[in-house]
Parts: structure tokens; sequence; C-alpha cells
């Protein structure tokens, strides 16, 4: 089982979101560019949806990271 805000979902149930979300929500085209921002805490998750868009052959698969106390000193 992953750790932290991801306790309550098992690991099988995280990879079918993962897949559903690059496969049919986004719908991640062959050689297509993948951008990701995530909070650093959902680190688990952005890394689960950037396998599955390299499995969809996206070309590549970019991580733009933040937190909380980035994004306050930005405002």
């Amino acid at each position: 089982m992953m750790k932290g805000i991801y306790d309550h979902v098992d690991d099988e149930q995280l990879k079918k979101y993962a897949t559903l979300a690059v496969r049919a929500g986004v719908n991640v085209q062959k050689n297509q560019l993948v951008i990701i921002h995530s909070d650093i805490k959902d680190a688990t998750f952005a890394r689960l949806i950037q396998t599955e868009a390299y499995d969809a052959e996206a070309s590549h698969v970019v991580i733009n990271w933040s937190d909380e106390q980035a994004t306050k000193l930005f405002f």
C-alpha cells in the first residue's frame, strides 16, 4: 500500500485511475507532449500518470512540481 494521502486507496485502484485519466480523460496520443502540474505531496500519483502516458507512447512527459509554501511565496 502506498503511504500518505493514498492510504484509503489500494495500489491497483490508483493505477486503474491513472490509466483512465490518461487513456480516456486526456486521450494521450502517440508522440504527444504531456505536461503534468502536480503538488509535491501527490508525487506518487503524478509518477503513475507519467508511466501511463509513456505507455500510451507520449514523446515526453514533463512534471511541473509545486507545493503550498512555494505557491504562497508566489502570491
